[in-house]
């Protein structure tokens, strides 16, 4: 790759498909976790460290998703001017 090729999107694609299937098995260790861990501290915890996480994840996968969304806009555009004999 040199410096004017574009970075291959399935990297981006894979991160985005990765940050959701983590998010995804969290989901299920965590209420696994909260099946023994009742009490006010796990509560606290819950409320102080991850109530915002769902919210945050779906921000990040949106920016990664209108990033792909950019990069592909910016390639076939590049791609068109390409074929057009355009500098």
């Amino acid at each position: 790759m040199n410096r004017m090729d574009p970075p291959p999107l399935g990297r981006l694609l894979d991160c985005q498909s990765r940050v959701r299937r983590e998010f995804q098995d969290f989901v299920r260790d965590w209420a696994e976790v909260k099946k023994h861990w009742k009490d006010a501290k796990c509560d606290e915890f819950e409320k102080t460290h991850l109530a915002e996480l769902p919210r945050a994840l779906t921000r990040v996968d949106a920016a990664l998703q209108d990033l792909n969304d950019t990069i592909q806009r910016v390639e076939k555009q590049l791609a068109d001017e390409a074929q057009m004999g355009d500098p």
